[in-house]
């Protein structure tokens, strides 16, 4: 998937999360498209123009190995 794309996907994701889930969402969204996002972190979340969250999506990447969601 384009890096263009799954930035679209993290706004959408990081708009519709509770204010005080934003932060989670990011990480969730790491954890769902790890495989797609690669090396691209920064890439995705400039293109979703969200802020500096690479640490939470690069988490979210790593958890990726070792969880599933539900």
């Amino acid at each position: 998937m384009q890096t263009r794309k799954l930035g679209e996907l993290l706004r959408k994701a990081y708009d519709q999360a509770p204010e005080r889930d934003k932060s989670l969402a990011v990480c969730l969204f790491g954890i769902r498209y790890a495989s797609d996002i690669g090396r691209s972190t920064n890439d995705v979340i400039l293109h979703a123009e969200i802020g500096k969250y690479g640490p939470e999506m690069r988490k979210g990447i790593k958890l990726s190995r070792y969880v599933r969601l539900k």
